[in-house]
């Protein structure tokens, strides 16, 4: 497990999710399965992605802007 500051706030993720196909593949079809998309939330957020996305605020860019910054830092761990 990981932690990153977003917003001012500290958020754990699990770094492995993100790297995994599976967590790939439902990120990908998230319009057409929102249950998987929402599932692997969870997995990179280590089951917290609803208390998360109260955090800030229910906002749903916000919380994707957060998915964003966990994507960053997992593609820069790879680099090194």
């Amino acid at each position: 497990m990981k932690t990153l500051q977003y917003d001012g706030m500290t958020f754990e993720y699990d770094e492995r999710a993100p790297r995994r196909f599976s967590v790939q593949k439902a990120l990908a079809l998230g319009a057409s399965d929102p249950a998987g998309f929402y599932s692997a939330l969870d997995k990179i957020f280590c089951g917290h992605s609803d208390e998360y996305a109260e955090q800030l605020d229910d906002d749903a860019d916000r919380m994707l802007g957060l998915l964003d910054r966990v994507t960053l830092a997992v593609g820069g761990e790879a680099k090194n």
